[in-house]
């Protein structure tokens, strides 16, 4: 509990600046909907990306500022919400009951990007999952139906799947619970009709058609749709690291360049040029006033009211002699 509520209060005091800012949910929402295809990229450029990324904190900034109550943004920040809700959990756990301690194991989903790449795949895709459940529901429906009026006596509670044919609603609820746990499907949940039967065939049929349609074909369908999404943004991240860690924000030169005919790939992305020092000038040229800025600032201040990033040293480094036109 101590430990809780000291991760919240350091927290609390380092996201400050950022919770002010922030957007509510709802208005990052509107804001994505409403600008959908201009966030879609078509090429890599390093001038667009930052060009969009200073516009909208830009914004942010000269919005947020304006509005009374700033300090009360600090309480819809995600990372205060998350780390006050450890500290309810542990009081609870403390004074109520201790079995919901595990519960607070779950924040190893916080800590890995891995394990919340696995909960995305599935919540990125709640739309296309719950049509496929309903899909499946109304197919084992159609299961029950032909079950209760043709097979009801091959519903039995002897097996270790307990199989219920009373009433249409029992028999939805069994074939749904027999159905999907059994391996073999509806056919391994229920009896199997003998050869010398008449309902043989028709029970036959019954069981192999449920099998490839729902345990293999729409089981599949879920699984896929999971496992795809989860590659592609484990892709994503990929991706992302490898531009991170190779490729310079400010220039757009790559890592190999700079160790062969430059001062070192870290000498140049932590002196040279490192974004840090870059957006601390931005905002101090942004916020200085014109007249009060010399030459370098109203040249800066100028592009970035003009929404023009021609400042930036695109594809040049004081480093390298002969800067190549290529990210490499």
């Amino acid at each position: 509990i101590i430990l809780g509520i000291i991760v919240l209060v350091c927290c609390a005091i380092e996201r400050y600046p950022q919770s002010l800012f922030v957007s509510t949910k709802k208005d990052r929402k509107k804001e994505i909907k409403r600008n959908d295809q201009k966030l879609i990229v078509k090429s890599f450029s390093f001038k667009e990306a930052f060009l969009a990324l200073w516009t909208k904190v830009r914004g942010k900034i000269k919005k947020k500022s304006k509005k009374a109550f700033k300090s009360a943004r600090i309480f819809t920040d995600f990372e205060n919400i998350y780390n006050l809700g450890i500290v309810f959990i542990s009081l609870f756990c403390l004074f109520v009951s201790r079995y919901f301690y595990p519960v607070l194991l779950l924040d190893v989903i916080k800590r890995s990007e891995d394990l919340q790449n696995v909960i995305r795949a599935i919540t990125m895709n709640l739309q296309q999952l719950f049509k496929t459940l309903i899909l499946a529901l109304i197919i084992m429906f159609i299961y029950a139906v032909i079950g209760i009026n043709f097979y009801s006596t091959y519903y039995t509670a002897d097996g270790d799947s307990k199989m219920y044919c009373e009433d249409l609603l029992m028999c939805w609820t069994s074939t749904i619970n027999g159905g999907l746990r059994s391996g073999g499907g509806i056919g391994e949940a229920t009896q199997g009709a003998t050869h010398e039967e008449s309902t043989y065939w028709g029970k036959y049929i019954f069981d192999i058609s449920f099998f490839i349609l729902v345990n293999i074909i729409i089981l599949n369908i879920v699984f896929g749709v999971i496992i795809d999404t989860f590659d592609e943004l484990r892709d994503q991240r990929k991706t992302l690291i490898e531009n991170v860690e190779t490729i310079c924000f400010i220039c757009g030169i790559g890592k190999e360049r700079h160790e062969k005919e430059g001062n070192g790939w870290y000498e140049h992305i932590y002196n040279e040029h490192n974004i840090y020092d870059y957006l601390l000038f931005l905002i101090y040229a942004d916020m200085k006033k014109t007249e009060d800025c010399n030459q370098i600032e109203k040249f800066v201040k100028k592009n970035l009211d003009a929404s023009k990033t021609d400042f930036f040293p695109i594809q040049k480094s004081l480093s390298l002699v002969d800067t190549p036109q290529t990210l490499n």
